[in-house]
């Protein structure tokens, strides 16, 4: 399978997907796997930890990983990306990867100095007491080691070195996981265990990945490329501190409202959202993101981009309707009693992330146009939503009002950047077959999660059948042409085939094209 450039009206050499979906396999066995560990974990974790506990921890994580790594330049790496490619030779590469090593492992390590000193404070502020102190120190251990991380897997990446990327995130995990047993059941050591287990396994990982860097990359930093990365990223943090509002500023609204437990059932319903956007969007994106500015100069970007968008939207919907029916009799399975609310909020959650992978997948104008300020003004636009829903709905409903005005920013953000895109630089998206599912799938939830279900038996056959409903009304609407459903046909009867086709194979003495130390 190949696309093919086009640029001035001339044809160039032919983009091979195969490469792309080969690497997009790899990685997406890499995420399937740690998500499927984190759910198989779900049972010690719900029963050696309290809705507190859980609690604790995910307002730990959101202050110190996501909302820290935001100021700690997280948005270098896209930084490096950009400009690997756009260097000359091999010195100017190793001059911005050892100088993005040596700013993001400065910046991490100064902000989590800074956490260390003022755990005290912090842990009164989140948590009313001071109580919290020593897990927020270890937190900032951890953070500390995640500045020489990044820019390895970062390198992995760029040299699509795939599987050691991969082999990388699963050894941590593995790690993890196991002290994570150690501490949890032996020790009894609660969110303490878990934040400890975390700090250890950075502690390996990071010299391991370190030293690979070093042998690869001569460390030659330069001034040249630190205005390079710092002109490029840091107005990139703007756009991340309005999506961390509209992804976590929910959680310190609970906090006040409800207290710990609160948060703990509310981030355990997200963790389903997480689910469809990481199962669904990203690996996707992985693949999309750098092929889209590809299609756009070719004659039938229109058709490509409409049925890609068919394609996702697919994806999301099934996947999501599955998570949306079946979500509290995993609970029932997997977590103890106090959790099973969790489910009720799934589905507005899990519509929330679709608008969020749609607004990624049409924003293509702006992209093209390179007009990126409208991204920051609908990013802005959500987060506003967002802090004034939370503000209303909260106090009065928890976590559906949380999960509520998640979806409510999420929306406007898509509108905002949807109807900017089209007026920039239009495409002609297939709208009819995807309205259609979209119907189908909230009739289905909706009936889905009437239906009773006394025993696990019951509910699971129940849900079973309108899951089955929802398959037939994707093999009738307006979704699939003609050739898509012979594809789809012949899938069930020669699976291997059909994705060989997908993805491609290794061409016969392919050149290594990549650059020389």
């Amino acid at each position: 399978m190949s696309a093919t450039r086009v640029a001035d009206g001339l044809e160039t050499t032919p983009f091979r997907l195969s490469r792309v979906g080969r690497q997009a396999l790899v990685y997406g066995a890499g995420i399937l796997l740690s998500k499927a560990a984190a759910f198989v974990m779900l049972p010690v974790y719900t029963r050696y930890l309290t809705t507190t506990d859980y609690g604790v921890l995910d307002l730990i994580n959101v202050t110190l990983i996501e909302a820290t790594t935001v100021f700690a330049g997280a948005s270098l790496v896209i930084g490096i990306f950009r400009f690997y490619h756009k260097a000359e030779g091999p010195d100017e590469r190793q001059a911005l990867l050892s100088t993005a090593l040596l700013l993001l492992s400065a910046s991490y390590a100064i902000l989590a100095g800074c956490i260390f000193v003022m755990a005290p404070q912090l842990s009164t502020l989140l948590f009313g007491s001071s109580g919290k102190t020593t897990l927020l120190r270890i937190a900032s251990g951890s953070l500390a080691w995640e500045g020489f991380i990044l820019v390895p897997l970062a390198y992995l990446r760029i040299r699509e070195r795939s599987q050691l990327f991969v082999i990388a995130q699963s050894a941590k995990l593995a790690l993890q996981l196991g002290l994570n047993l150690v501490f949890l059941i032996p020790f009894g050591m609660g969110a303490q265990g878990m934040l400890l287990s975390g700090l250890l396994a950075n502690c390996v990982l990071a010299p391991v990945l370190l030293g690979y860097l070093l042998r690869e990359v001569p460390f030659r930093p330069s001034r040249q490329a630190a205005r390079q990365l710092l002109g490029f990223g840091v107005p990139l943090i703007t756009t991340q501190m309005a999506m961390f509002i509209v992804t976590y500023a929910d959680r310190y609204f609970l906090q006040a409202a409800a207290g710990s437990a609160a948060v703990g059932l509310y981030a355990l319903s997200y963790q389903f959202g997480f689910l469809l956007f990481t199962l669904a969007d990203l690996p996707f994106s992985m693949v999309w993101g750098p092929l889209r500015f590809e299609v756009a100069k070719r004659p039938d970007r229109d058709r490509i981009y409409a049925r890609c968008f068919v394609y996702l939207s697919v994806v999301l919907m099934t996947l999501g309707a599955m998570l949306a029916l079946f979500a509290r009799d995993f609970l029932r399975v997997m977590a103890a009693p106090a959790f099973l609310h969790a489910a009720d909020i799934v589905p507005l959650l899990l519509a929330a992330y679709a608008f969020h992978a749609w607004a990624k997948f049409q924003s293509i104008g702006i992209l093209v146009r390179e007009r990126t300020w409208f991204i920051a003004f609908a990013d802005w636009s959500a987060a506003i939503v967002a802090f004034v829903c939370y503000w209303l709905w909260i106090p009065p409903l928890l976590g559906f009002g949380a999960a509520l005005a998640t979806l409510a920013a999420f929306a406007v953000r898509w509108a905002i950047v949807y109807s900017v895109s089209q007026w920039l630089w239009p495409v002609r998206y297939q709208w009819r077959g995807v309205v259609q599912l979209a119907g189908v799938v909230g009739v289905v939830v909706a009936v889905g999660l009437l239906l009773p279900g006394e025993t696990l038996v019951e509910s699971v056959g129940a849900r079973l059948v309108m899951f089955a409903v929802l398959g037939v009304a994707l093999w009738r609407l307006p979704l699939f042409s003609d050739e898509e459903r012979a594809l789809l046909r012949r899938a069930r009867s020669e699976p291997r085939v059909v994705l060989g086709k997908l993805i491609g194979r290794p061409q016969a003495g392919a050149r290594d094209d990549r650059d020389e130390r």
